[in-house]
């Protein structure tokens, strides 16, 4: 019975390694019997035998491409009836043609190279997503081939490579594949000793880096690293200049380059991947180890079995390599494209390269996770840039995709770079080393020659390619400063220094200068989230910038370590105003009454307005068929003097309160349309034109009893109760569009030497100053929002710039919120006294002692002069509404400079008319430098008057004032320049010296004549000034210190 019968087996026999070609394609033992084997004679087929040479043989003898350099003994040699299985195989086949010898089975290789086609046009990845045809045909190399036997000897390689990552295994063409390397090596000698002309170099660099890369990819590394080695020192020995001198063109040095990249790229990571199983000295191994050059290159092949799409990204990749060498059609140039889709590839890599845990992977050792290898990136990022190679020569450029950021740059620099970003930054490739010092030198030069194209380009630049150009130099400068934390080296040094160079070029248009705004424009383009080399990076960067950095430091007034600190403060306060962008969207969409239909968008922070004191966001609303824009102006709090509870709402309070103000006196001045705006602690308050009818005519018949009996002025706006809170204080504003006219400033350096718009425009800012002045006022200070009763009065201090910047700083409050005053000689008292106490506690007020004395000698000069500048027919008033702050970023124009509107209504108060003055930069100096061009002052300040005079015939004032008759007084008086003093920050020491002391004395040295004054300034003078001398030196350290403190990486 079949229960009965035993089961069968197969027999079992050991492998024949040595059998007969056709036993082993059926896969059958063979008795390896010669000159055939009995399995041949029962089947009656031909037997023949593949000319390998035993293991021991091969093992004994110096393998092809160990020479050094690349010397082929003669004992390597294959005898000419191994070569040649065939006989008289060139003499019988007359249509053979080809430019090189191809013995064995040479053209069923190239015949398989040029029939590997992938099924169908199009390669299926996962999820239906495609990789789309290839970017030229391949065949079209393989034909040029059949004309070039440089080329046709490189492809057979490439072939031979194809076919062992295809199949698994190169042995049906392996005595193929070890004829034409050997051949490929012979000519490589022959070039080496017989020729210098710069095509042979050329030709021979493009074959050792097909060497390279055929013996990397098969395992052979030891091999493969030993051609780089010696590529990068041939290559290294000849001069660039001479070489490209002695070339018809530049395409070929330009191909040099890239296939260098690509070799090299392909060694570092290659390596890398394998060491994940296999110990760095069995990789780079020599020849009498236990594992064999064959079984690495089974390992790698199953490794990219494995990997999410498999290894028909890389066969594809492989079909173009022969672009590097050849079929490249004459007359075409290299062209700069864009990078975005390998970028694109290079964030998923990243992301998965990065470690679970915070730990640093600084350390080359940490090995690298699997799931970034079997993704299967790597593969697509070297089909993405090889195709990008073949893209660059074509004569159209492909558009990039509609919504897609544009990054454009070279490729050979690019790629240099993508390799020192996975070996330093990320440790992928190399296992996190640089690489051989001159392949490195190589490398970093060849981004070098792209950069240096950069800077000229800026302005034509978009900025995604600028932040691609920096990303390139700071990869290329990291690289170097990593290998010199390793190994020092002078000519890296060198190099690294010329780096620094080029990135402070881009710092100086960018005008990035802290190691937090550079690592988030490396962010935009592709960094690590997490804490990736940061001590490294921080050194590298303190190095880029802090020269430059301490060459400002002796020379400025500002207080930088106050200016770095509020600077980071205001980028996070930008941030959280993002965050909080549906919070604004929806309150927007409330004050304005939007339909259901209707939308309200804000728009992109890089739309943003970001000023001093300001940060103002655009939002767009689309109602019915029209679209308009707004401002939503939020105040930066440390600008705003963030450590006294209500400075915010009380800049807010003043500002909204001079634009009722306006509103209603000023009715000619055209200003933005204030719509709503709220406080601190949420309260909110709208126009009555976006309320009910009903509340709009009862808001009008309180206004005309709030007049009657003389209340203060109450507004036209009502407090809203319903609307979202944003938690922060804000005024919604029209937007000022081109449709009105142009910033000043924009236009400002272009036409100021024009008479005609100069007239106009000092006409229009005459209007706007005399409308101001147009009704007395019977105190000094601002005007006020009372939250209470929706009205405003002249209740507050006089908030001028110069008084929020000092208590921004860390100045006590020297006047109270609700001070005003009705003399003069108070204020200027109080205003002395802000400045003493500012200098007080202001660190960086004094260099050392002596300047402590000095300064202070002159402060108590100016109390003692106040009284030549004080008019006395004018000590109680009345007083002027002034702009403090008058600028032409302020102030709108049309194209011939008539003025069409006035923004930014802050800082805005009444003052005593002696303080009223023709603004100083119509000269293009700050008030301080004046002193060296004054007749060009005084031209500008006679030429403004006269239109201000012919302005004042039409203005209606309400008091007896002769304005322009007091400006005019107060220059030739000297006041003009005490007045300065008085409102200046840092300015006052030099206007002293310069305008008022000359008035009272001409000699010279006075001042230090006059320096025992200083004990009269404060009780215990003597013991502030070597405290001011004691607070520099601590602010030297700790500027510097915060300086390197400020290049660190975010935290988590």
């Amino acid at each position: 019975m079949a229960a009965d019968k035993p089961p069968e087996t197969r027999p079992s026999s050991t492998r024949s390694r040595n059998g007969c070609l056709q036993c082993r394609s059926r896969r059958v033992r063979c008795d390896e019997k010669r000159p055939s084997c009995n399995n041949c004679v029962i089947k009656k087929l031909a037997c023949s035998y593949v000319p390998i040479l035993p293991l021991r043989e091969r093992r004994a003898a110096t393998r092809p491409g160990e020479q050094t350099p690349w010397v082929v003994q003669k004992s390597t040699s294959l005898p000419p009836a191994r070569i040649f299985a065939r006989p008289g195989y060139d003499f019988l086949d007359p249509f053979d043609a080809l430019p090189i010898k191809m013995p064995l089975k040479s053209k069923e290789l190239l015949h398989y190279y040029k029939q590997s086609q992938l099924t169908g046009s199009k390669t299926v990845l996962q999820a239906g997503a495609t990789i789309g045809p290839l970017p030229v045909n391949p065949n079209d190399c393989v034909a040029s081939a059949t004309r070039n036997p440089e080329v046709l000897q490189n492809t057979m390689l490439v072939s031979a490579l194809h076919y062992a990552w295809n199949k698994g295994d190169l042995a049906a063409f392996e005595p193929t594949f070890l004829f034409h390397k050997i051949e490929s090596i012979k000519q490589v000698n022959t070039w080496l000793t017989t020729s210098s002309r710069a095509k042979e170099i050329l030709r021979c660099a493009k074959y050792i880096s097909t060497l390279c890369f055929v013996e990397c990819c098969l395992g052979n590394f030891a091999v493969a690293e030993s051609h780089l080695n010696g590529l990068a020192i041939y290559l290294s020995t000849k001069d660039r200049e001479t070489l490209r001198q002695e070339c018809d063109c530049d395409v070929d040095l330009e191909l040099t380059d890239r296939y260098l990249v690509v070799a090299s790229n392909m060694i570092h990571s290659t390596k890398s991947r394998l060491a994940e199983v296999v110990p760095p000295e069995v990789i780079s191994q020599p020849l009498d180890t236990d594992l064999e050059v064959p079984e690495l290159s089974r390992m790698i092949h199953k490794m990219h079995l494995s990997e999410a799409n498999g290894p028909e990204l890389r066969l594809r990749a492989f079909r173009m390599v022969p672009f590097f060498f050849g079929s490249i059609p004459p007359g075409r140039e290299p062209k700069d494209l864009d990078m975005f889709p390998a970028i694109s590839i290079l964030r998923p890599i990243t992301e998965l390269a990065m470690p679970t845990n915070s730990k640093d992977r600084g350390d080359p050792d940490i090995p690298m996770p699997w799931n970034v290898w079997n993704s299967g990136a790597p593969s697509k990022l070297l089909y993405t840039v090889i195709t990008a190679h073949i893209q660059s020569f074509s004569n159209k450029i492909p558009l990039p995709n509609h919504g897609e950021p544009v990054y454009v740059s070279g490729w050979s620099g690019f790629c240099s770079a993508v390799d020192f970003y996975l070996t330093t930054v990320l440790a992928v490739c190399n296992q996190g080393l640089p690489p051989q010092r001159v392949l490195h030198y190589l490398k970093v030069d060849i981004i070098k020659r792209d950069l240096q194209n950069g800077p000229p380009l800026f302005d034509s630049m978009n900025t995604e390619t600028r932040n691609l150009w920096f990303w390139k130099a700071f990869m290329c400068a990291l690289s170097v400063f990593h290998a010199q934390s390793l190994t020092f080296d002078d000519k890296f040094d060198l190099i690294l220094e010329e780096l620094c160079v080029l990135i402070r070029s881009w710092m100086k248009y960018t005008r990035v200068s802290t190691w937090k705004d550079a690592h988030c424009i490396l962010s935009y383009v592709v960094w690590p989230t997490g804490p990736v080399k940061r001590e490294l990076c921080r050194e590298l960067w303190q190095r880029i910038s802090v020269s430059a950095m301490e060459q400002q430091i002796p020379e400025t007034e500002i207080n930088l370590v106050h200016q770095f600190k509020h600077q980071d403060v205001s980028e996070r306060f930008k941030f959280e105003l993002w965050q909080k962008r549906d919070s604004i969207a929806a309150l927007i969409r409330h004050h304005l009454q939007l339909h259901a239909g209707d939308t309200c968008i804000v728009l992109p922070h890089e739309k943003w307005i970001h000023g001093c004191f300001n940060v103002c966001v655009q939002a767009q609303v689309t109602a019915g068929n029209s679209t308009k824009k707004f401002i939503f102006r939020c105040p930066i709090p440390p600008h705003a003097g963030q450590q006294y509870s209500g400075i915010i709402d009380e800049k807010v309070g003043c500002e909204v309160a001079t634009y009722i103000w306006m509103q209603q006196h000023c009715p000619e001045i055209r200003i933005p349309d204030l719509f709503a705006f709220g406080f601190t602690d949420d309260s909110s308050f709208i126009h009555i034109q976006q309320t009910s009818i009903f509340t709009g005519l009862w808001r009008k018949a309180w206004k005309c009893i709030y007049q009657c009996l003389r209340y203060p002025v109450l507004s036209d706006y009502v407090r809203d109760k319903a609307a979202p809170a944003v938690g922060t204080a804000y005024m919604l504003l029209e937007y000022i569009g081109p449709e009105t006219g142009e910033m000043l400033s924009l236009t400002w350096f272009d036409h100021w030497s024009d008479t005609a718009r100069r007239k106009n425009l000092f006409a229009g800012m005459s209007r706007i100053m005399l409308s101001l002045a147009r009704v007395p006022q019977q105190k000094i200070g601002s005007f006020r929002f009372n939250t209470l009763d929706c009205t405003i009065a002249l209740s507050n201090r006089p908030l001028m710039c110069s008084l929020a910047i000092f208590e921004q700083q860390g100045t006590p409050r020297t006047i109270r919120q609700d001070q005003v005053y009705q003399n003069t000689d108070s204020f200027v008292s109080d205003m002395l006294t802000l400045h003493d106490n500012h200098l007080i506690h202001n660190p960086h007020a004094v260099r050392d002692e002596e300047d402590a004395e000095e300064r202070i000698t002159l402060r108590t000069l100016l109390r003692v002069l106040a009284h030549f500048f004080v008019l006395p027919e004018r000590r109680s008033g009345p007083y002027l509404l002034q702009l403090t702050d008058f600028h032409q970023s302020n102030i709108f124009v049309d194209k011939e400079w008539n003025v069409t509107c006035m923004i930014d209504l802050e800082w805005i108060c009444a003052l005593p008319v002696e303080m009223m003055r023709v603004p100083f930069w119509l000269t293009n100096r700050r008030f301080e430098r004046i002193v060296d061009h004054y007749e060009d002052f005084d031209d500008a300040r006679k030429e403004f008057l006269s239109s201000m005079d012919q302005e004042l015939e039409h203005v209606e004032v309400e008091h007896d004032i002769q304005i322009t008759r007091t400006m005019r007084q107060s220059w030739d008086s000297k006041g003009v320049w005490y007045w300065a003093c008085i409102e200046s920050t840092n300015g006052w020491l030099f206007v002293l010296e310069d305008h008022i002391i000359p008035m009272f004395s001409s000699v010279k040295g006075l001042v230090d004549d006059l320096k025992q004054m200083y004990f009269f300034w404060q009780k215990d003078a003597r013991k502030h000034i070597e405290t001011k001398a004691a607070d520099e030196r601590r602010y030297q350290l700790k500027l510097r210190s915060l300086f390197q403190s400020s290049q660190q990486l975010p935290k988590e």
